[in-house]
């Protein structure tokens, strides 16, 4: 919980409470640094930081839009998992230097040693990443999973219970 307050100097003081971790302070001149202060602290991510690697981009997306979600570990762990097998490939991980020929070059690599399924989660969670960062971060960057074409989906259980 976040309590903002203005000084005597016209200065604003924040005070961040979070759960079984020490109380966080900060003066701000105006009142929108001190809220844009606090939102920051309660999620845990630095303001004004681009994310320069699809794993920094990752991690963001899965401390802010996953926070408290069932898959925030199950997507973290799959994206470190991807981002691992793209130096591996010696592809780029810089976000503006994935093109499509790169998510494709991935693409083969992936459906010649795991199923189409897990090929094709590996490839939504890069394009939801690349949509979360143009929608709520404001990045003008393509997404380079959009016109790849995705491996089909396996077949539905038909099994009654």
């Amino acid at each position: 919980m976040a309590t903002i307050r203005q000084l005597p100097s016209g200065a604003w003081n924040v005070q961040v409470r979070i759960t079984g971790q020490k109380a966080k302070t900060a003066t701000f001149k105006s009142k929108t640094e001190a809220e844009a202060w606090a939102i920051n602290q309660k999620l845990g991510v630095k303001i004004n930081q681009p994310a320069n690697s699809l794993y920094e981009l990752g991690e963001k997306y899965c401390s802010v839009y996953l926070r408290g979600k069932r898959s925030q570990r199950e997507t973290f762990a799959r994206l470190k998992c991807i981002c691992d097998r793209f130096e591996q490939l010696g592809l780029p991980t810089a976000v503006t230097e994935i093109t499509q020929g790169h998510i494709n070059e991935y693409r083969l690599f992936r459906l010649s040693t795991v199923a189409n399924a897990t090929c094709r989660k590996e490839l939504m969670i890069i394009g939801r990443i690349y949509r979360w960062a143009k929608q709520e971060m404001i990045l003008n960057i393509p997404c380079p999973v959009d016109g790849i074409a995705m491996p089909p989906a396996s077949k539905p259980r038909n099994r009654i219970i």
